[in-house]
């Protein structure tokens, strides 16, 4: 039988997930067309066409330094066409995850910042870590890296003032004072955020596990090793060890120190655009 406690935090829980946002519409057309083996790119320029500020922002960000690309690109048509269907689909969950961030209120401002930085330097990390150990995966991994803690942002907009209240000194709290404060983490909340977005694995794998060593030895387990390691290695106060991830993409503990220096610096290089939206 449930305690009094843990109705209450049931309660609470069913409270956030009842406040969080649907996926933008546009946003929502699009990825279901990239999933579809017979959508051109000319389907695609029309779905994304329809709402200027997708438009705007996916060519924002195909100009940017993420992609560093030959030519100054300023039709959709031509940089759906440059940067491939799949980095695509990272454009957009990009923007829908950048309009998730502006709906925060503004007397919090700092605190929405602070995670978006942290989500910006993983995300752009866990593909960096990918693309030296395990290329197949870097895409899905900066965007699960950029998902990784869509709970956070979550919680600013549907708990503001309590999590607000655990980010005093700017620190990510820990998923214990979390669960103290909320009776819940921001794994589980950014999980239920996802799937009512229709998300699947492994986003929602990443989401609910990269905070649990456990889960590199599940399905999906690489990418959520990327995670972990890049959340790890750019935030000194996440709790964890980087060693554990770093072996199990096969690196050399004594090839991580200076493997992770470079992937910081490649970070500071790239995430300007990011950090703005």
């Amino acid at each position: 039988m449930m305690t009094t406690a843990e109705s209450n935090d049931a309660k609470r829980l069913a409270d956030s997930i009842s406040q969080l946002p649907p996926m933008p519409q546009v946003a929502a057309k699009v990825l279901e067309m990239l999933e579809s083996s017979t959508v051109t790119a000319d389907k695609l320029r029309k779905a994304i066409e329809a709402d200027p500020a997708l438009a705007a922002a996916v060519l924002r960000l195909a100009n940017s330094a993420m992609f560093s690309l030959p030519e100054q690109v300023t039709r959709i048509s031509h940089a759906v066409t440059l940067i491939g269907f799949l980095r695509l689909r990272s454009l957009t969950l990009t923007t829908v995850l950048a309009g998730l961030k502006q709906t925060i209120p503004q007397r919090v401002a700092d605190c929405r910042d602070t995670i978006w930085e942290h989500s910006v330097n993983v995300a752009l990390a866990a593909r960096s870590f990918a693309e030296k150990l395990t290329p197949s995966w870097s895409e899905e991994a900066f965007v699960c890296g950029l998902l990784h803690d869509c709970g956070r942002l979550a919680l600013l907009v549907t708990r503001t003032d309590d999590y607000a209240g655990l980010m005093q000194g700017g620190e990510l709290p820990t998923l214990d004072a979390e669960r103290e404060r909320l009776g819940f983490d921001h794994t589980v909340l950014g999980r239920e955020l996802l799937k009512g977005w229709g998300l699947g694995e492994p986003l929602t794998t990443c989401v609910a596990s990269h905070h649990d060593d456990s889960s590199f030895d599940e399905p999906f387990g690489e990418v959520v090793a990327l995670v972990a390691l890049a959340d790890r290695s750019t935030c000194p106060a996440i709790e964890g060890d980087a060693t554990r991830p770093a072996g199990l993409l096969g690196c050399d503990p004594e090839l991580l120190e200076p493997l992770t220096e470079d992937v910081r610096l490649h970070v500071q290089e790239m995430r300007g655009e990011l950090l703005s939206m």
